[in-house]
């Protein structure tokens, strides 16, 4: 049996919002960050992290 839960529950509750919000969108922030000044400043615009 896999580790990773793949039922439909399991699935909705990996992709919940708060899931989202705690684990890739800091993750998004920090490499936005990383980019060239420029970018860096209209880059969490288009990804929505403002």
């Amino acid at each position: 049996m896999s580790a990773l839960d793949t039922s439909s529950t399991g699935l909705q509750a990996f992709l919940s919002p708060r899931m989202v919000q705690s684990t890739a969108l800091p993750a998004m922030r920090q490499q936005a960050s990383a980019l060239e000044p420029t970018l860096a400043r209209i880059c969490p615009y288009h990804l929505g992290t403002t």
